[in-house]
């Protein structure tokens, strides 16, 4: 082993030949033993799957901040995922279909705001799927919803007749705008799947607007029961049965489904993890993405594994499941993504060792390869390997893992890892036992994706040395690289102190740059004064819904840690629609007496996760003042008192039904001590718009945090928090035309002006924080932003 690590060191510059045929000599060589061996056959010819391909999800605006990148760093991070043999080499882009509503870190545009309107050009993913088929013609597209916006079925149901209309259009705009040919439509994202009916009259629809080609995908989320209509009707209902292809898994870690997904497999129907992964993208997750592309097709025949996301490119301290302490971002920050791209004013970026777990299975494959029973299994010394083989039989793959692996959903146990060097013995069958030589690529802690020596085969038999923490490819194939930009990414650094928009350069129904919207939908339109930024949704999505939403519509821009800084925008606002107050969002349910079986906690401003037992955890929740309950998923909702579970502390905002879910919810929960009652709070009347400084976080429901000050066509309201700091009437000359509003802080002052004239100077609690354009649901302009550092 010192010796082969020796030799690994040495193999640069002068020594490289030298050590290139000894190495090969030596991990050839079947007499020579380090630690166990593992012998597996590669028999081209033996029982297997159809590979569906490896790939990425943009859901949840996880994608949003990549669409502003200048060139030439789009381009180069969208070869690092997408561009074959060059970097992640991602066969599948599944990416949301929009509908207005918070679906994670944000809200992605609907196609269809109203029962009226539709676009096919709006927000972001049809672009990404245009990109990625671009470089990748062969790649798989997949669209997914969310939530749809609030008119579908006019709040009677998500599914229905509007629902069928709305999916297929989007199809349609993906086919007769992009030129995009979706290869699989899901319905509702970890919600409820439907119905059989409802899957046979949306399959009837697709097939009648010529859209056969795309399959449905079922259920994306936890597997349901044996007792499920998705059972039942798979063995009852022939035209239920033939009108879906595949169902959906969202981090299944192993099979706890007591054969279901054999029942599945035996109706010919795929099984996949449509997402998984949800890791921070440094070593520990390099070792998760590739532990879970192996270990769910060796524990569950699953054979297509999908991250949630595809890259990281969210504002930080705005989203929910976001770190700090990455060495790698740049600015400490981190996601669940292959990739970190949130800067696209400084054009830093970051390519993960992620991107090359990736690699080590998607540069040597493709869909279509066939993933084998018997080449596939768990090394004696731990760690696993599995292996493909091309349709034509003539070329194959094992990648083997030994690494420990640092996932944020999975956790598997320390004997899934190699803890030393272990040989893997390999003998090649039938039409594979002429090849003569093989590539070995190889990713360890220090050195991602290198390219090792060839090893000979002799007789159809090879040995190679197989050392604990990395990953390694064995293949047939070549023309693999371990891409690379011309130049380095541009150095990190924080949000411009100045920023001006007219919002005049952009396409009509187009995204301004750098704002992120976090509740409604905000595009660029045409105005009286040429164009400008408009909050486009009336109804809030109600029962359509997939997060909780904010009160309000609110986009977000800027540097989370600004200080001293002076912002101004020109409002409009119109009045909301006349049956407004049917849309009245929903408040958060009242807590509950606990236990809560088959149901999950949402919502909150803090978290805490670890490994504990049930009277453990609750201990720890007892004295800790910000946690109101806790979550665990699997089990039961009265475990052994001595089972160690994966469990979430929170603070809750709601908890809703999730199949496979428990929650054990304080009663009565913590409550701080109640602050002293404030004035009696001002409230804007009829449509209005607002502006907000100082945004330190934005959660999916809390209240937006900062200082906010709004108009409507006759008043003015200053808040902070949400609480009520000062309002006046607006001067005759500006009720029912453009006004324009700034907030200068110094401090801990602000002074806000409206129409040009100070409103006063107030001491706020907030110390720093985002630029934010707040409405009501109603219809509101933004124009002529400027944000300067003062």
């Amino acid at each position: 082993r010192d010796m082969a690590r020796m030799c690994h060191g040495m193999c640069i510059g002068v020594w490289w030949a030298v050590c290139l045929g000894w190495l090969a000599a030596v991990c050839s060589s079947t007499t020579v033993k380090r630690g166990p061996t593992t012998g597996v056959e590669v028999d081209p010819h033996s029982p297997g799957l159809e590979y569906d391909g490896h790939g990425g999800l943009s859901a949840g605006a996880s994608s949003r901040l990549l669409y502003d990148y200048p060139e030439p760093q789009r381009s180069e991070i969208l070869d690092n995922l997408y561009k074959p043999k060059f970097g992640a080499n991602l066969w599948v882009c599944k990416v949301e279909i929009g509908g207005d509503t918070q679906s994670t870190d944000g809200t992605e545009p609907s196609h269809m705001h109203t029962r009226d309107d539709l676009n096919c050009t709006r927000g972001y993913e049809w672009w990404l799927m245009k990109e990625a088929k671009a470089r990748n013609p062969g790649i798989v597209t997949y669209g997914l919803p969310w939530g749809s916006p609030g008119w579908i079925n006019n709040q009677t149901g998500y599914y229905g007749a509007d629902q069928i209309t709305y999916q297929v259009n989007w199809l349609k705009c993906a086919r007769d705008t992009h030129g995009i040919d979706v290869d699989w439509l899901g319905l509702w994202n970890e919600r409820p799947w439907g119905t059989t009916d409802y899957v046979k009259d949306l399959r009837s629809a697709m097939n009648a607007a010529g859209l056969n080609h795309t399959q449905l995908a079922l259920v994306d989320g936890h597997m349901p029961g044996a007792t499920d209509p998705l059972f039942t009707g798979l063995a009852s209902d022939p035209a239920f049965a033939s009108a879906f292809g595949a169902v959906g898994l969202h981090y299944p870690c192993s099979d706890r489904f007591g054969g279901l997904g054999q029942t599945l497999r035996a109706k010919g129907k795929k099984l996949w993890a449509s997402e998984d992964f949800w890791s921070e993208a440094d070593e520990g997750g390099a070792f998760c993405w590739a532990k879970l592309f192996n270990q769910n097709f060796i524990r569950m025949n699953i054979t297509a594994t999908i991250s949630w996301s595809t890259i990281w490119s969210v504002y930080p301290q705005v989203d929910v499941f976001e770190g700090s302490g990455d060495p790698l971002s740049g600015d400490g920050f981190w996601g669940p993504g292959l990739m970190y791209a949130w800067q696209p004013w400084s054009g830093h970026y970051t390519v993960n060792p992620t991107v090359w777990a990736s690699a080590h299975t998607t540069q040597f494959t493709e869909p279509g390869w066939t993933m084998l029973h018997g080449g596939s299994g768990n090394l004696e010394g731990g760690g696993s390997y599995v292996s493909m083989v091309s349709p034509p039989r003539a070329d194959f793959t094992v990648v083997v893992e030994t690494g420990v692996a640092k996932c944020g959903h999975c956790r598997y146990s320390p004997d899934t890892a190699a803890y030393a060097p272990q040989m893997i013995e390999l003998t090649l069958m039938g039409s594979l036992s002429s090849i003569k030589t093989v590539s070995v690529w190889q990713t360890t802690a220090n050195s991602s994706f290198v390219q090792l020596p060839a090893v000979a085969v002799t007789g159809g038999t090879f040995t190679v040395l197989i050392e604990p923490g990395s990953i390694y490819s064995i293949s047939s194939t070549t023309g693999q690289s371990r891409g690379a930009a011309a130049t380095l990414p541009p150095p990190s650094a924080r949000f411009p102190t100045s920023h001006t928009d007219t919002f005049e350069s952009y396409p009509l129904e187009g995204m301004a740059k750098y704002w992120a919207d976090q509740c409604g939908s905000f595009q660029v339109m045409p105005n009286a004064d040429g164009q400008a930024l408009r909050q486009r949704v009336v109804q809030v999505p109600g029962v359509n819904q997939w997060a909780g939403n904010l009160d309000a519509p609110l986009t977000i821009l800027g540097d989370p840690v600004a200080k001293d800084f002076t912002v101004s925008i020109t409002l409009v606002s119109t009045a909301p629609p006349a049956n407004e107050a049917e849309w009245t969002p929903r408040t958060a349910v009242e807590p509950k007496l606990v236990p809560h079986a088959s149901s999950r906690i949402q919502g909150g401003t803090w978290k805490e996760d670890g490994t504990y037992t049930l009277g453990e955890a609750q201990a720890l929740c007892l004295k800790t003042l910000e946690c109101n309950g806790i979550t665990w998923q699997g089990g039961t909702i009265a475990p052994d008192p001595a089972q160690k579970l994966d469990i979430w502390l929170t603070s809750r905002e709601v908890y809703f039904a999730s199949p496979g879910w428990q929650t054990f919810v304080l009663d009565p929960p913590h409550t701080p001590p109640p602050p002293p009652p404030p004035p009696p709070p001002a409230v804007l009347g009829g449509g209005w718009a607002s502006l907000c400084g100082r945004v330190p976080f934005v959660g999916q429901t809390v209240p937006v945090a900062g200082v906010c000050l709004g108009v409507n066509s006759t008043s003015w309201l200053l808040v902070e928090n949400g609480s009520f700091v000062a309002e006046g009437a607006l001067s005759a000359s500006a009720v029912g035309v453009p006004v324009v509003v700034s907030l200068s802080f110094t401090g801990l002052a602000v002074n806000a002006t409206v129409g040009g004239k100070s409103v006063g100077l107030y001491a706020v609690g907030v110390h720093r924080g985002m630029v934010g354009l707040r409405s009501g649901w109603n219809v509101a302009e933004f124009d002529n932003f400027s944000l300067s550092g003062n």
